[in-house]
């Protein structure tokens, strides 16, 4: 429009130089001159400046200042002139090249200079894009919930000063908290405008930025997504309702939060875990020492952390940690048993009686009064819901009685001689005492030695003799326990003489006896076979006499062993004691002898 209007001007200044017969005048004159123009920042621009019977160089002036002669006037580069006119072009046209333009014809000689009326140029530009100041890294800031945030927009570049607004995504006008300034650039020619508004963000928003002018409606816009921070709201969950040992357990930290947690930090009963640093604590086989742990996770994003705990219950099967021990009692004692255990749930206890079956109690005592009927042994059965029931080490009841001396012996040894004692009780009080003639030995005064030992029920008691002692002096230990004493003499100490006077009838008599023993076996072997022989020659006389004896009508061949109750089958020789063989040896004999009468 104002290119149009710029045109109609100077078409009428041409017909008013034709009315007015300026085109009858000799020299240079103008034809055509500029005028006022407004004009938009980037269109081009032509100033027009016609001169008839032109004789002289053309010169654009500036506020006053030549601008040159040349047509591309090097020192404007945006600005030329018509080779065939003294048209002024400026493309792009900026604010910067507002001012009063004259267009001038150097003189000549026979010609006088032209100069054309001032026109004012009048550069409008549209306001700049706007720009918020806090977006330096994006279209999106973060704060913290409820934080008080204060944002910048300014447009640049605008004539007149651009209007800047501040709505809301779906259109609402920010008016509280807003503020709005408008100065000139440096360029003297065009403004800034800049508007700042304060607030406090409770939920996440979009606001938008929007310029415009009195002149240029079209909005221009930047926009900023605010987005809250949140700290984390952290929570545990196991992946099992019922955790038992060596299950593998995974405790899973999570958050729904932005920022997301950046960091994971896990803590057993507030020691961290060297190394741990995701959302899930994975614990392989997991043991009854984890049972009431406290386990923390802490979860932190840029904005702060925070953490939740839980405390694991790992069910585990009983198992008994004291076990009953044996005990030795009198009767008519009041004796308790007592066995504890361990396990999750909490056990219970049963008692039984390992030889009869029989349940004797439920609590994790068991009383008893010693008798005969009560000497048994006993078992302690904890049990735990879920789990298999575990059984202690027996335990015995027993009725005390006097001590027992199983040995009294003595003995020599490379190092001294000495007496041992060994008695059986089942008394923790059993105590031996060494009497030397029916009085107790007093070790520091005798040159005695007492070397005591205990193996559970046996006891025993070693008198070691520092120096050689009388044979005729009695040695006797005393055993004691609650029950009763039981006193035993030691065998009389012997030397190495009396030892040869026992031994050596005894060596005599072994000696007289394995020769006798010799003797009878030898006249027992030459009698068999003087028997055998009387035998063979009675068989033979024996079998000439049948020979010439008539058939009884039946087989005798046996007879004598039927006569004497033996068979066939049996053989005489298993029969040949000295008794029957001397006995046989007559008999045949005497048959001989009537044989041969």
């Amino acid at each position: 429009m104002w290119l149009w209007l710029h045109t109609v001007l100077l078409g009428f200044n041409a017909v008013s130089c034709i009315k007015n017969g300026v085109f009858n005048r000799q020299g240079q004159y103008f034809i055509g001159e500029p005028s006022d123009f407004v004009g938009t920042s980037g269109e081009t621009v032509t100033l027009p400046c016609r001169v008839g019977n032109r004789q002289g160089p053309c010169q654009w002036t500036k506020d006053g200042l030549g601008l040159g002669m040349e047509l591309d006037l090097p020192a404007y580069p945006r600005l030329t002139m018509s080779a065939d006119s003294c048209d002024l072009t400026m493309f792009p046209v900026l604010p910067q090249d507002e001012g009063v333009y004259e267009c001038q014809v150097l003189a000549v000689p026979g010609s006088p200079p032209l100069s054309s009326q001032p026109a004012l140029v009048t550069v409008l530009a549209e306001p700049g894009q706007p720009h918020i100041a806090q977006a330096t890294l994006g279209d999106v800031i973060e704060v913290t919930v409820g934080q008080k945030i204060t944002l910048d927009c300014e447009s640049l570049g605008g004539k007149p000063a651009a209007d800047i607004q501040w709505t809301y995504a779906d259109g609402t006008v920010l008016s509280d908290g807003v503020k709005q300034k408008s100065e000139r650039m440096e360029d003297n020619k065009t403004y800034r405008t800049a508007s700042q508004v304060t607030m406090q963000a409770l939920h996440d928003m979009t606001l938008t930025c929007s310029a415009t002018s009195s002149a240029f409606k079209t909005q221009k816009t930047s926009s900023l997504h605010i987005r809250l921070l949140h700290i984390p709201q952290v929570h545990l969950h196991v992946n099992t309702d019922s955790v038992k040992e060596g299950m593998t357990v995974e405790i899973l930290c999570s958050a729904e939060v932005y920022p997301p947690i950046s960091n994971y930090r896990w803590f057993i009963n507030r020691q961290e875990i060297r190394g741990e640093h995701e959302r899930i604590l994975r614990i392989e086989r997991i043991s009854r020492a984890y049972d009431q742990v406290q386990v923390t996770c802490r979860g932190a994003n840029k904005v702060g952390e925070d953490e939740a705990t839980t405390v694991l219950t790992v069910g585990f099967a009983p198992q008994v940690v004291t076990h009953p021990t044996n005990t030795v009692a009198k009767a008519g004692d009041t004796v308790t048993f007592h066995c504890s255990g361990v396990g999750n749930p909490p056990p219970a206890y049963v008692w039984i009686s390992s030889s009869t079956k029989e349940v004797v109690g439920f609590t994790q005592n068991l009383t008893v009064t010693a008798s005969p009927g009560t000497e048994l042994d006993y078992v302690c059965r904890v049990f735990s819901d879920g789990f298999k029931p575990a059984d202690s080490r027996p335990a015995s009841l027993r009725i005390l009685s006097r001590p027992d001396i199983l040995t009294l012996s003595y003995k020599e040894t490379p190092k001294g001689n000495l007496i041992h004692c060994s008695v059986k009780s089942d008394s923790k009080e059993t105590k031996i005492v060494w009497l030397r003639e029916g009085n107790p030995i007093n070790v520091g005064e005798d040159n005695h030695e007492i070397i005591f030992t205990n193996d559970g029920t046996f006891h025993h008691s070693y008198l070691v003799f520092k120096s050689n002692q009388s044979e005729k002096v009695k040695y006797s230990c005393s055993a004691s326990n609650e029950a009763g004493n039981v006193i035993q003499d030691a065998p009389l100490i012997f030397s190495d003489r009396h030892i040869i006077y026992i031994l050596l009838p005894i060596l005599v008599a072994i000696i007289l006896v394995t020769t006798l023993v010799s003797i009878v076996v030898v006249i027992v072997k030459r009698m068999q076979q003087a028997s055998v022989e009387k035998m063979e020659q009675a068989k033979k006389l024996q079998s000439a006499g049948l020979e010439g004896q008539p058939c009884l009508g039946f087989n005798n061949t046996n007879h004598g062993f039927v006569v004497g109750g033996l068979t066939p089958n049996v053989s005489w020789h298993n029969f040949n004691t000295i008794s029957t063989v001397m006995a046989q040896a007559s008999a045949q004999s005497n048959l001989a002898t009537s044989s041969q009468k």
